[in-house]
């Protein structure tokens, strides 16, 4: 500080960039921690010790601090281990592969707070042009076929993009901290490593189980109701699926809803527990049919695109929307994590495990890639699903009863 009281050009750079880091730190905490719907700039402030005046000195809005952030570190923090475990099958280095991985299964800050800003991009028109062209970007560079990318490597790559984004999604699940993801991973590596030929997969046959779920509860309105709130949560989100939106859509009163449900988050959790359990065993019921039909590996594959299909682009919202909240709000997190452990409990020595997370993982990764590159949807499949299949537990194929 000079004579007069005032901080000298190289006090202030330094208190700018002091102040930029704790607002970067702070701002990926609060992502990882409570998701992108807590982020304000006097909650962000506040937590750094500082005024929205000195946030604003550094940063337009947050939207600013957002782009910055993922355009510095966050993409780099999701991205760089999927570039890593790709090219570690492609150059035969299986421990490369599984230290790969162990950022996703067992993610820090940066990671939870990079996957929490792709699933915002889905669903939040602020976050969407933050993170979305240059996510689009990666995925199409390595799940195209090109002339110097054929459809099998494609397909390895976007398996692996499947596999890690939607551990990387799960991360936050209670059942899944003591998981030992290692053997599971060998496994994938040794299957990824010896690809089959470049099979189409079945095609044009609409699975039941992926539309919107019938609601039958004995009452005409409120089955409306709640048809209505999957319906818009699945087409805005759960932050953006006002009250008044779910009434109109219902064609009840606001009044009626209110009557039934004190608060939105009620009716979240009605339609979680009535559909999450319910959809996990629809899956698997539709994998055992198509199974007795094609056979496992290829049921696996229709499963894989159907899981994909654009008609059912708001059902796959509405599942990774719901899982997402599962991370920050605990009376979500009880109802799924109850339902997935008690699907787990109906399956023969069904504990959760290796194999069960990275199915689970797979179901959220298929579902988060096609949104953002829709293409992958006519990768050929059987390539990887015929080696998973066949390295498989037997007690969990899916032609085999439950």
């Amino acid at each position: 500080m000079n004579s007069s009281g005032s901080l000298s050009c190289g006090q202030r750079s330094k208190m700018v960039e002091r102040n930029d880091s704790l607002f970067r730190s702070a701002a990926v905490d609060v992502l990882a921690e409570e998701g992108w719907n807590a982020l304000s700039t006097r909650g962000l402030s506040s937590r750094c010790g500082l005024t929205t005046g000195a946030l604003y000195a550094r940063f337009e809005n947050m939207d600013q601090l957002l782009g910055e952030l993922w355009v510095s570190e966050l993409s780099a923090a999701l991205m760089g281990p999927i570039d890593a475990a790709i090219d570690a099958v492609r150059s035969g280095d299986e421990e490369g592969f599984v230290a790969a991985f162990g950022s996703l299964v067992h993610p820090g800050p940066e990671v939870l707070a990079a996957t929490e800003l792709v699933l915002a991009a889905m669903v939040e028109p602020e976050v969407e042009p933050l993170v979305a062209p240059g996510f689009r970007v990666f995925l199409a560079e390595r799940t195209r076929p090109s002339a110097v990318v054929s459809e099998v490597d494609a397909t390895v790559a976007a398996t692996i993009c499947f596999l890690g984004l939607g551990l990387a999604h799960l991360a936050k699940r209670s059942w899944t901290a003591t998981i030992d993801m290692t053997s599971e991973l060998e496994r994938y590596y040794a299957a990824l490593r010896q690809p089959g030929p470049a099979v189409s997969t079945p095609r044009d046959e609409i699975a039941e189980y992926l539309s919107v779920y019938p609601i039958d509860s004995g009452d005409e309105r409120l089955d409306r109701v709640l048809q209505a709130t999957a319906i818009v949560i699945g087409e805005q989100g759960y932050r953006r699926a006002t009250v008044q939106r779910i009434c109109r859509t219902a064609g009840v009163s606001t009044g009626f809803l209110m009557s039934r449900f004190g608060t939105k988050l009620d009716l979240f959790a009605t339609i979680t527990e009535m559909m999450w359990g319910r959809g996990m065993v629809q899956i698997a019921g539709f994998l055992a049919e198509a199974s007795e039909r094609l056979g496992p590996a290829m049921a696996e594959a229709l499963a894989w695109r159907e899981m994909q299909n654009p008609v059912i682009a708001k059902v796959a919202v509405l599942a990774l929307e719901t899982g997402r909240m599962a991370g920050f709000l605990p009376k979500i997190a009880g109802l799924v994590d109850s339902q997935e452990v008690g699907f787990f409990a109906g399956l023969a020595k069904g504990a959760p495990s290796g194999y069960l997370l990275s199915e689970l993982a797979l179901g959220s990764g298929l579902n988060l890639v096609a949104w953002f590159a829709p293409s992958v949807r006519d990768l050929p499949y059987p390539c990887v699903t015929v080696p998973l299949v066949a390295s498989a537990p037997p007690r969990y194929l899916p032609d085999t009863p439950s």
